[in-house]
């Protein structure tokens, strides 16, 4: 919006964050004019439920240096290779019906823990950073380019994340 590309479309814009779930009804009913969403759980119900909506673009394609993805804050001692998920609190803004759960479960396996082993909290867009790095989570999955404000900061580490083209976490 900064750069002027709606206005210059001679287009109107207001950008606003909302749950997935909560914005579907509003396209439904025409009350928004598009939504960007993943291909998750909510989508495939109110099609299913039958709201009028149509996918026009694909909706991620990540920087080859992204960081996307799972990211812990390491206890004393702990190093990424050997950080053990399992019993840890997960903050993410991402609900269980995503389809980054896959990738998920793949970041979390290859650390001793699993979306099944750990304690899921749902937080705002705004509140996932602050939790992880305030002590209210544990690990959190961040998304570009919100990752970049821990990266190469001590005592954090990245465990894995929206893969290239493929399917296995990094």
């Amino acid at each position: 919006m900064d750069k002027g590309e709606f206005k210059k479309e001679g287009l109107d814009v207001t950008l606003k964050v909302l749950p997935t779930p909560d914005a579907l009804p509003l396209l439904a009913k025409g009350d928004i004019d598009a939504l960007w969403a993943a291909p998750e759980a909510a989508v495939t119900n109110g099609i299913k439920g039958g709201f009028d909506i149509k996918w026009v673009a694909g909706n991620f394609s990540p920087d080859p240096k992204s960081k996307s993805g799972l990211w812990v804050r390491l206890e004393n001692g702990e190093t990424a290779a050997q950080v053990r998920m399992a019993g840890r609190r997960m903050g993410t803004m991402i609900g269980k019906g995503s389809v980054i759960a896959y990738l998920m479960q793949q970041a979390l396996a290859q650390h001793g823990g699993g979306l099944d082993r750990i304690q899921y909290q749902q937080l705002g867009s705004a509140d996932v950073l602050t939790a992880l790095q305030n002590g209210g989570v544990d690990s959190a999955w961040l998304l570009d380019p919100v990752w970049r404000r821990v990266d190469g900061q001590p005592g954090y580490a990245f465990l894995g994340g929206q893969p290239l083209g493929g399917t296995s976490a990094r």
